[in-house]
C-alpha cells in the first residue's frame, strides 16, 4: 500500500515573527529528525488578525521549499481574505515567496447546501463553512520577508500604508 511508508507527525507550533528566520523553519534546539515538512495542515487559525504575520512566518518556515500548507478556515468576516492578501504582499525583487490557490470539493459544497437549508436558523456561512487555501512555498524565507510581513500587518492595524 502506498501509504505504509508515509510518516505523519503532529505537533504544536509556537507562532512567532522572530526575525532570525532560519531557512529550515525550525530552531537550532530541534530534534535531529525534525525537518521542514512536505505538508502542513492549518485549521481554523486565521480568525485572530493581530497574529496573521506570526501565523504566516511560522507556517512558511515549517515547510520545505516546494512544500504545501493547507489552510482549512471559515471566512470569519474579512479575516481569511485579509490573511490571503498578506500572503501575497511579500516578494523579493519580483520573486514571490508563495503561490496561493483556493480549492473546493463537491462534498464540502453539498454539506454546506444541506446545512443552509436544514439549519438556516443557526447556520452562519462565515463561521461554519470551511474554505480551503492551498499555499505552496516557492523559495526560502529571508529575514527581509519576515520583516515585510510584520510591516504589512502593522500598517494594516494603523491604517497607514507601508513604505
Amino acid at each position: 500500500h502506498p501509504y505504509q511508508s508515509l510518516h505523519v507527525k503532529c505537533k504544536l507550533l509556537l507562532w512567532t515573527t522572530d526575525t532570525s528566520c532560519p531557512n529550515d523553519g525550525l530552531d537550532s534546539s530541534r530534534d535531529v529528525h525534525d525537518r521542514p515538512s512536505d505538508v502542513v495542515l492549518v485549521s481554523d487559525c486565521t480568525h485572530f488578525q493581530n497574529f496573521h504575520a506570526a501565523l504566516v512566518v511560522t507556517t512558511i518556515r515549517s515547510l520545505k521549499q516546494g512544500g504545501t500548507a493547507i489552510f482549512c478556515q471559515p471566512a470569519r468576516s474579512d479575516s481569511l481574505d485579509n490573511f490571503h492578501k498578506l500572503l501575497l504582499t511579500v516578494r523579493s525583487q519580483n520573486d514571490p515567496l508563495v503561490s496561493c490557490q483556493w480549492w473546493s470539493h463537491p462534498l464540502v459544497d453539498q454539506q454546506h447546501e444541506q446545512a443552509r437549508s436544514h439549519h438556516a436558523d443557526v447556520y452562519d456561512e462565515t463561521l461554519h463553512r470551511p474554505k480551503f487555501l492551498i499555499v505552496t512555498k516557492l523559495r526560502d524565507v529571508t529575514e527581509n520577508d519576515c520583516l515585510a510581513f510584520i510591516e504589512q500587518q502593522q500598517s494594516r492595524r494603523t491604517g497607514h500604508p507601508s513604505s
